[in-house]
Formats: structure tokens, C-alpha cells, sequence
């Protein structure tokens, strides 16, 4: 017998490596986009629930743009606090187990923290997002709230591909005072359909209801360049820029960060059974899938 687990948010990272995850054996995965289910709707949330008898749902759509939520917070708290709030409400009408995709933002420092640690978020982004949690587990019993961080993968906008736009310059400023937790949303999507798994074999999520979802080990900004640069000049004759190590204060910005916002994942390692790889393995992975990809359109261009 095949479960199928709903996944909302299908544009953003987590929702494309859920799509392209291979799910454990007798699970099904259907990642919906916004036009498709928008979570803030209990209409839409209730038409796509009617659809089938899922197994579980995954929200992975999130309002993830820091700098924006400064300026539109109210759109901020919609996606972010409001959708959760519905999502919760429908899949607890429907006796759906629901898991809350959330973030390392919630904190400011110091870490690594666990999950009982106090939030305090600095952000517009942070606070949406701890509102989120706050009405999943509000709303429903059935319900689990991960935190991840710093989710990189070789297809979307985020710090490794952006760092690898930059191949090619001379020199690239990198703030060295902010660390945290990089995670392959590869990595992530696994992780997550593991514990559905557990969750449908035990008949419930455990008696913590939140995790921590990282890869193994932490870096600062200007140490996950270095890495992602090693990664990309091991088999490539692109020259890479000196990196220059810089505090966060250099650059201008409207949203607070936490300077520390490592978290650590040992709780999920034993409910779900996984216990992810280190940050480096990853990058490394990403880093060759990102010059495989570009390889393939250089040589199609030229054909």
C-alpha cells in the first residue's frame, strides 16, 4: 500500500528536494505550489486535503526573504504565521500529522542551541516564523515544528550559489562574525521522510514537539566560502577571489541576524533514525552538481 504525503511550498528549495527525494519504500510524495494550495486559504488548504487521504503534510512554504520582511511585515506574518495557523487547523479537522518546516532565525545567541532553548528573534523574519510554531502547536496535537538553517542547494538563490556567481572576481568580501549551521535542503528533505516514516510505523512524532534539523558541525559565513571555494578550484581552472574577512556591521542592512545561531540536531538523530552528514560533505557534493550543470550549458551553447 502506497501513503502519500502532501507538500506545500513547491517553488522554494526544501519543496524541490522533497519533489526529487527518493521517499522510503510505501511512500508517495506530492509537492503542490502556491497557485495550487495557498496555505493561508482554509478553502484552498480544505480542497487539497479532500483530494486524497494523506498521510501526512509537510509545510515547507515560507515567507524567506530577510531583507523584504523588513519592509512588508504584515505579508511576512501572513505566510508565516497565518498559513501555519490554517494549515494546523485544516489538518487537524482531517486527522492529518503535520510537520512545521521553521528556522535558526528564532534565536539570537549564544549557541548552539537546543530545542528547549529561549527565542528571541531580531528579526520581522524570526518573529513571523516564531509565530508559526507558536499556532502549529497551538492549534493541533498532531504536529511537529522543525528548525533548520542556512539551507543551501545547487538549483535556487542562496549563499552557495550566489558565492559561486563570483567565480572569477578578485577579491569578495565575506562577514566572518555571523556562525551558524549550513544544511543541504537535500539532506533536510531526507531527513524529514524519515520521520514520516517513523511517525506512520510508531503512531506518533515523540514527546518533543520540536527539532532541530542541521548537518553536522558549524562555520561562520566567510568559513562556508572558503569551503565552497575549495570545493569549486579542486577541479576547475576558474581562478576564485581572495575572500577578505569582514564583520557583519560592513554591510548595510535593515534586518538584524543573530550572530550565533548554531543548533544542534542529536533529538532528531534518535526519533527519526538519520543522523545527517557534516556540512563540508555537502558542499562538496552541491559545489560538483553546480559545475556539472554549468559544463552541460557551456558545452550546449557552443554545439
Amino acid at each position: 500500500m502506497v501513503r502519500d504525503i502532501l507538500v506545500t511550498g513547491g517553488e522554494g528549495q526544501l519543496g524541490r528536494a522533497l519533489s526529487r527525494a527518493a521517499p522510503p519504500a510505501g511512500l508517495r510524495v506530492h509537492v503542490v505550489s502556491r497557485t495550487e494550495c495557498d496555505v493561508c486559504s482554509l478553502e484552498s488548504v480544505g480542497r487539497i486535503l479532500d483530494q486524497r487521504p494523506w498521510a501526512a503534510v509537510i509545510n515547507a512554504a515560507a515567507f524567506t526573504d530577510v531583507e523584504g520582511a523588513e519592509d512588508v511585515p504584515a505579508q511576512a506574518f501572513r505566510v508565516n504565521a497565518l498559513g501555519p495557523a490554517v494549515l494546523a487547523q485544516a489538518t487537524r479537522a482531517a486527522g492529518v500529522p503535520l510537520i512545521h518546516v521553521s528556522t535558526d532565525f528564532v534565536f539570537s545567541g549564544p549557541g548552539p542551541h537546543e530545542e528547549t532553548a529561549r527565542t528571541q528573534p531580531l528579526n520581522v523574519y524570526g518573529a513571523s516564523k516564531r509565530a508559526g510554531e507558536l499556532a502549529v502547536l497551538a492549534a493541533t496535537s498532531d504536529a511537529v515544528v522543525v528548525r533548520t538553517a542556512w539551507l543551501f542547494d545547487g538549483e535556487g538563490r542562496n549563499f552557495v550559489t550566489r558565492i559561486l556567481d563570483r567565480v572569477g572576481d578578485d577579491q569578495l568580501d565575506i562577514v566572518s562574525d555571523e556562525v551558524g549551521s549550513p544544511t543541504a535542503a537535500n539532506d533536510l528533505a531526507e531527513g524529514l521522510l524519515r520521520l514520516i516514516a517513523v511517525r506512520l510505523q510508531t503512531g506518533g512524532f515523540g514527546a518533543e514537539p520540536i527539532l532541530h534539523f542541521v548537518n553536522e558541525g558549524s562555520a561562520s559565513r566567510h568559513e562556508l566560502a572558503q569551503a565552497v571555494f575549495a570545493a569549486w578550484a579542486a577541479s576547475a581552472e576558474t581562478s576564485t577571489p581572495r575572500l577578505r574577512a569582514v564583520p557583519a556591521a560592513a554591510f548595510a542592512s535593515k534586518a538584524r541576524r543573530p550572530s550565533d545561531s548554531r543548533m544542534t540536531g542529536e533529538v532528531f538523530a534518535r526519533v527519526a533514525g538519520y543522523r545527517p552528514r557534516h556540512w563540508r560533505e555537502a558542499v562538496q557534493e552541491v559545489v560538483d552538481q553546480i559545475r556539472a550543470a554549468r559544463s552541460g550549458r557551456i558545452v550546449g551553447a557552443t554545439q
